[in-house]
């Protein structure tokens, strides 16, 4: 019997994209490019549907509740996007399932994209700000809690939250009895090592 997705089942969807790399590099000529791409999503997203999931389903509400898990999963923090971001991403993914069907997958790269790019600012942003100039301050507050804040409006609200950020990261190495040029550094790397995983990360694992 069919029955109706979930949006957590919806993110185990993408889940199975992924997986399916390497059910594909099993089933094809090893010879062959195995890398899963565009034109691979619209077969495992239908395969998916036929078996799992009833037509009706598969609707405007869903299309809607995708890019708000994609956004979740890798800005649940509200620390990278900006809100003009989220209302893009909105505006893309309108129709998103014809669009994979016709093997365009425009709205996914535009996501990467924008995702990248804000996460290289914020990193360019603390190293800088845990430059030579930086004080801490024992005194700073912030919302953690991603339930009880919006996402900046801008590039200046960004920075502003994100200073507290590094203060509150900075924070909790000191609170282990590491001095503060080694908290800075400890801080610092975990930046350098966001950017790396970002370097490395490549249209297939969007996919």
């Amino acid at each position: 019997m069919k029955r109706s997705i979930s949006v957590l089942q919806w993110v185990m969807v993408t889940i199975i994209f992924l997986g399916a790399q390497g059910l594909w590099a099993q089933t094809k000529d090893p010879n062959k490019d195995l890398r899963l791409s565009c034109e691979h999503l619209s077969y495992i997203q239908e395969s998916y549907v036929k078996n799992h999931i009833s037509v009706s389903a598969v609707d405007k509400n869903l299309e809607k509740r995708i890019h708000k898990q994609m956004v979740k999963l890798l800005d649940g923090s509200k620390i990278y996007f900006y809100q003009s971001d989220i209302a893009k991403f909105k505006k893309e993914f309108s129709g998103v399932f014809k669009q994979l069907k016709l093997r365009k997958c425009g709205a996914l790269q535009n996501f990467k994209n924008v995702y990248f790019k804000r996460v290289k600012e914020r990193v360019e942003f603390a190293k800088a700000y845990l430059g030579k100039k930086f004080k801490f301050n024992k005194k700073t507050e912030l919302i953690l809690s991603s339930d009880d804040r919006e996402y900046p409006k801008n590039k200046k609200a960004a920075q502003e939250f994100q200073k507290k950020y590094v203060q509150y990261q900075v924070s909790s190495y000191l609170s282990i009895d590491k001095s503060l040029k080694e908290s800075k550094e400890l801080v610092s790397r975990s930046y350098d090592r966001l950017e790396r995983r970002i370097r490395e990360m490549s249209n297939e694992d969007l996919y």
